[in-house]
C-alpha cells in the first residue's frame, strides 16, 4: 500500500470515527421512543423474562363496537399493525377489532429481553385479560402464526376460531426446512443488523427503519419446532388462506397444516405474500364469513372433521425437511447461482450443508453452483479483456491487481493453460488474476470456457459433496446445541474449508512444501512481522526513557540525522556527511525532486558516463528502509519503472561487486574512537540447476528459499518455468535484506583492530554520526577482516537492528538480550550527546514521526529542495 493510500484510509478512518461518535452521541441523547398514534390506545404489560416490575408499553387498535364478535389480528414482522389497514377497511362493523403492535414492532416498546412466541403468546394473553374479553376469533398473519398457536397452546378456552393468512407453521417448510441451519441465518441476519446500527454512523435512522435489529430479533427468538404438535391437537374452527405464489411461506406449508389440522378450510387463492393487502376485499369476504359461522357455532371442529381427514391427519409425517420444490426451489438456485459470485468455494460448502439437511438434492445444489462459477469467471474474463488495461490503473482494481502480478497471471496462463486453470482451484485469490489477466491477455474465448468447464466439473461436485458427507452427521449433532447454531455452523464451514484448501493440497508435493515453508515461517522467530517481534522491546524503551526522565532521548543519538534516524531519514543527507570521512563510498548521483522520467534518465545516462560503467546500477528512493524500493538494474528497459518506484527523488548508485556485509558501529562523545558491537554476513539466497528441475521446483526444494516462496514467485515470475542448466547458480535475492530473502549469519569472528581502525576512518569527520548500522561490501572476508577494499554503501540510524541476531543459529533469547543491551547503549550515548549540547526531538515530535511511519505517510516537515550534484 502506497504511502498516499496510507493517508487517504487514515483521513477517512477520522472522518468515519467522528461521524460515529455524533451518531451515538445523538442516539442516547434523542433515543427512539415509538408513540402511538391518534387512533391506538396504549396498554402496560408485565415484561416476560424481565425483573418483576418492569412494565412493556403495548400500543393497540380498538374499534367497533364493545360488544362486537371479538377478533383479534396478529401482525407479522418487520410490519406492525398497520398492515392490516386495508383488510380492517373491508370488515363489517359488527366486529370489535383488536390489533396489538408486539413488543419490538410498530409504536410499541422495542427494547424487550425475550421477543420469541412464548413472549408474545403471553402479551396477547395480559391483553386479552385487561379488555376482559370473551373468547376470541384469532387472525394470524405471517410470522403471527406463531404466537397465535402459542396462545391458542396455553390458553385454549380464549380462542374460539383461528384464521392462518399466509402464516408459517411446521418447521420443516420454512426457510431451510432446518432448525439449526434456520436459526443460524437468524442469528447472521440479527447480528448483522446490529453491527449495522452499531457501525454505521446513521444518527437513528436505522433504529427506525422497517428492517432493523428489532425485526431480526423476532426471529431470531423464534422456535417452530413445537408448531406442528400444538396445530395436531388444534380442535377450534380453523380457516387457512394462503397464496398460490407466496415465496416467503411456500404453499406446501399451507397443505401440510390443512392436513394436519383435520376440521380446517383451505383457501388458495391466486397471489403471493401480501394478500391481506393486494387482495384484502376477497380475504375480508372469506374471514367475515368464516368468523359468523364460528361465532354460531356452525363451523367445523375437530370432532366433526370427516373420518378420512381424521385418518389422513393421523398419517406419520417425517419431521425432515421437504426438498424445496417449484418457485422456492428455483429461488433458492438462484441465491447460491448469485451468491459464487461474492465466493465461490464458501457458496460450494454451503449448497453441500443444505443438501445433507436434504433442503437441496445433490445435482440440484452442485448445478447451481456450477452456474454461478462459470458465470461470474466469465464477468472477470470479459472485464479483464475489455475494461483491463483501463481498470487495472485506478483503485478499487489496482489494490489487488498490480502490474507484476498480472503480467505474471498472463504468462503464466499462455504457457500452461488449463494446468493454469486447475491449479487456481487449490490457490486462494488466485482466479481473480488469473482470469482477469487472461482476458487483458486476449484469450481465445472458446479456448477459456473449455478449459474452465472441466475444471468447474471436477472441482465443484467434489466440494458440494464432500461438504455434504461432512456436513450431515455434524448438521445432526448441532441440533443438540441449538443456542451455539450459529458459530457451530461456522466452525462447520471453517473445517471444510480447511481440509480443502489446507489438506487436500498435501496431497502433492508442492502443496507439501509449500505448506512446509509457511510453518517455517510461523515458528521460526526470524521471520516473524516486525509488529510481533518487536512487541517487547517497545516497553523496554519506554522504560529506559523514563529512566533517563526523558521518553524520546534517543533521538539524540545521531545529531546529524533527524530524529536520530527513527523513519525518514534522508539517504542524500546521509551520503552528504559520509562524504565528509575517510572511507570509501559508493559513488552516487542525487537526482533532482520533480522531475520527469525522460529528464532523470538523462541524468543517469551522463552518470553512468562518469563513472565509465553501463549496467547494473542501483537505484533507491531517498526514504526507505528494508529495501523498500531499491531495484537493481540490469539493463536500459528497467530504468524507467525503477525511477518511477523510487520517485519523487529517486537515487541512483553504482553497483558494487564483493560480499555484503552489516556492521553495527557506536561511538560515545567520550570516546575517541568508535566500537563495533556486530558484523553480518549478507548471503543472498540462491539455488544450482540440476538440468530438470524448473527454477519453481528449485525454490520450493530449497529449505530456505521455500519459506519465501510467495516473495520469490512474484519476484521471479518471469522465470518460474525455465530450466537452469546443471551447476548453474541463480541468485533469488539480488539484495542484502533480510525481509526479502538474504541469509543473515552472525560475522563476529571478522572483528579484528584492521576493522575497527577502517570503519573509524570512515566516521571521522562525520559530524554526528554515530550509532547505526553500515551496509559495506568488500572483495572478501579477509579483506574485510583487515580492513581493506571496504565499499559503503548505505547508513541506518537508531531504529537499524544489529542484523547478526537473524543467523539461525542463535535463539529469541538471545536475539532480545542483544536488543535489549543495544537500546541500553543507546540511551547512554544519547545522554552523553545531550550534555554536549545536542537536542532530542520532543515527545510530541518523536510521536509523530513514529505514527508517519506506522501509517505510511508522508512526514510533516518541511524539505529542503537539493540540487541535483553530479555525483559523491
Amino acid at each position: 500500500m502506497t504511502p498516499r493510500k496510507k493517508k487517504w484510509l487514515a483521513w477517512i478512518l477520522v472522518v468515519y470515527l467522528v461521524l460515529l461518535g455524533c451518531s451515538h452521541l445523538k442516539r442516547i441523547l434523542d433515543p427512539l421512543d415509538p408513540a402511538p398514534s391518534k387512533d391506538q390506545k396504549v396498554f402496560q404489560a408485565q415484561g416476560f423474562g424481565e425483573d418483576t416490575g418492569e412494565e412493556i408499553s403495548i400500543a393497540y387498535l380498538d374499534t367497533g363496537p364493545r360488544d362486537g364478535i371479538p377478533v383479534l389480528l396478529i401482525h407479522g414482522s418487520p410490519v406492525g399493525t398497520r398492515v392490516f389497514g386495508p383488510l380492517i377497511d373491508e370488515l363489517p362493523d359488527d366486529l370489535r377489532l383488536i390489533a396489538p403492535d408486539l413488543p419490538g414492532h410498530g409504536n410499541s416498546d422495542r427494547e424487550v429481553e425475550d421477543a420469541s412466541f412464548k413472549a408474545d403468546a403471553n402479551y396477547l394473553h395480559q391483553l386479552f385479560l385487561y379488555l376482559d374479553l370473551p373468547p376470541v376469533h384469532l387472525i394470524a398473519y405471517s410470522r403471527g402464526g406463531g404466537p397465535a398457536l402459542q396462545w391458542k397452546d396455553e390458553y385454549p378456552h380464549e380462542v374460539k376460531s383461528l384464521v392462518l393468512l399466509s402464516s408459517i407453521g411446521v418447521q420443516e417448510h420454512e426457510l431451510l426446512g432446518d432448525y439449526t441451519l434456520n436459526h443460524a441465518l437468524h442469528s447472521l441476519q440479527y447480528w448483522a443488523f446490529v453491527l449495522a446500527e452499531e457501525l454505521i454512523p446513521h444518527f437513528g435512522y436505522l433504529d427506525d427503519a422497517v428492517l432493523n435489529s428489532d425485526y431480526a430479533r423476532s426471529f431470531y427468538d423464534s422456535d417452530q419446532r413445537p408448531l406442528r404438535k400444538i396445530l395436531t391437537e388444534i380442535d377450534t374452527p380453523t380457516l387457512i388462506i394462503h397464496g398460490t405464489r407466496d415465496p416467503l411461506v411456500p404453499p406446501r406449508a399451507a397443505q401440510e397444516h390443512h392436513r394436519i389440522v383435520p376440521q380446517s378450510e383451505l383457501v388458495e387463492m391466486p397471489g403471493g405474500h401480501l394478500l391481506v393487502t393486494q387482495q384484502a376485499k376477497k380475504v375480508a369476504g372469506k374471514v367475515v364469513d368464516f368468523v359468523h359461522r364460528s361465532e354460531a357455532g356452525v363451523a367445523r371442529v375437530r370432532q366433526a372433521a370427516s373420518p378420512s381427514r381424521l385418518l389422513a391427519a393421523a398419517e406419520a409425517q417425517s419431521e425432515n425437511p421437504t426438498p424445496a420444490t417449484g418457485r422456492g426451489l428455483l429461488f433458492l438456485a438462484i441465491i447460491l447461482a448469485a451468491a459464487t459470485l461474492i465466493s465461490e468455494d464458501l457458496t460450494c460448502v454451503i449448497a453441500g450443508l443444505l443438501a445433507a439437511a436434504g433442503t437441496l438434492s445433490f445435482s440440484v445444489a452442485t448445478l447451481a453452483c456450477f452456474v454461478g462459477i462459470i458465470i461470474g469467471d466469465l464477468l472477470i474474463f470479459f472485464s479483464g479483456r475489455f475494461f483491463g488495461a483501463t481498470a487495472v490503473r485506478h483503485p478499487p482494481i489496482r489494490w489487488f491487481l498490480d502490474a507484476d502480478r498480472l503480467a505474471s497471471a498472463q504468462k503464466w496462463f499462455i504457457k500452461r493453460g488449463a494446468v493454469v486453470i486447475l491449479i487456481t482451484r487449490f490457490v486462494p485469490g488466485s482466479r481473480l488474476a488469473v482470469y482477469f489477466a487472461a482476458g487483458m491477455a486476449r484469450v481465445n474465448v472458446a479456448r477459456f470456457l473449455v478449459y474452465f468447464i472441466i475444471a468447474a466439473l471436477l472441482w465443484t461436485p467434489f466440494l458440494v459433496g464432500i461438504s455434504m458427507l461432512v456436513g450431515d452427521p455434524i448438521l445432526q449433532s448441532l441440533a443438540k446445541f441449538e443456542h451455539w447454531a450459529l458459530p457451530l455452523l461456522v466452525g462447520v464451514i471453517l473445517l471444510i474449508l480447511f481440509v480443502v484448501k489446507g489438506v487436500a493440497p498435501l496431497f502433492t508435493h508442492r502443496g507439501r512444501r509449500i505448506a512446509y515453508g509457511s510453518w517455517r515461517r510461523k515458528i521460526r522467530w526470524e521471520f516473524w512481522p516486525r509488529w510481533l517481534f518487536y512487541a517487547p522491546v517497545v516497553p523496554w524503551v519506554i522504560l529506559l526513557g523514563l529512566r533517563y526522565r526523558k521518553p524520546s532521548l534517543f533521538t539524540a543519538a545521531n545529531p546529524g540525522m533527524e530524529a536520530g534516524g527513527i523513519a525518514f531519514e534522508s539517504k542524500r543527507e546521509i551520503y552528504r556527511l559520509l562524504r565528509q570521512g575517510n572511507g570509501k563510498i559508493a559513488r552516487t548521483l542525487a537526482l533532482e525532486p520533480d522531475k520527469t522520467i525522460s529528464e532523470w534518465e538523462a541524468q543517469v545516462s551522463e552518470f553512468q558516463t562518469r563513472l565509465d560503467q553501463d549496467f547494473p546500477i542501483v537505484c533507491k528512493p531517498d526514504m526507505g528502509e528494508r529495501g523498500d524500493g531499491v531495484t537493481i538494474i540490469k539493463k536500459s528497459e528497467e530504468l524507467s519503472h525503477a525511477l518511477k518506484v523510487a520517485s519523487p527523488s529517486p537515487i541512483v548508485q553504482e553497483f558494487v561487486t564483493g560480499n555484503e556485509y552489516g556492521i553495527f558501529f557506536e561511538k560515545k562523545a567520550s570516546e575517541t574512537t568508535g566500537r563495533i558491537t556486530s558484523i553480518t554476513r549478507k548471503i543472498h539466497t540462491s539455488v544450482r540447476g540440476d538440468g530438470e528441475s524448473s527454477l519453481e521446483e528449485l525454490i520450493l526444494s530449497d529449505d530456505r528459499a521455500v519459506c519465501y516462496y510467495s516473495y520469490f514467485r512474484k519476484l521471479h515470475h518471469d522465470n518460474l518455468s525455465s530450466v537452469p542448466a546443471d551447476g548453474e547458480r541463480f541468485e533469488l535475492a539480488p539484495l542484502g535484506s533480510h525481509c526479502r530473502g538474504s541469509l543473515f549469519l552472525d560475522g563476529s569472528d571478522l572483528l579484528s583492530e584492521g576493522l575497527v581502525a577502517a570503519i573509524n576512518q570512515i566516521f571521522t569527520n562525520t559530524r554526528g554520526l554515530c550509532f547505526g548500522r553500515l551496509d559495506v561490501k568488500s572483495p572478501s572476508d579477509s579483506d574485510l577482516k583487515n580492513g581493506l577494499n571496504i565499499t559503503v554503501l548505505e547508513f541506518n540510524g537508531i531504529t537499524s537492528e544489529p542484523t547478526h541476531i537473524y543467523d539461525p543459529k542463535h535463539s529469541l533469547l538471545f536475539a532480545y538480550r542483544t536488543l535489549f543491551a543495544q537500546w541500553r547503549r543507546a540511551f547512554e550515548l544519547s545522554a552523553e550527546n545531550f550534555t554536549e549540547g545536542h537536542i532530542p526531538c520532543s515527545k510530541r515530535e518523536t510521536i509523530r514521526i513514529l505514527l508517519d511511519a506506522l501509517l505510511g505517510r508522508d512526514p510533516k516537515k518541511k524539505r529542503k529542495k537539493i540540487a541535483s550534484e553530479s555525483g559523491f
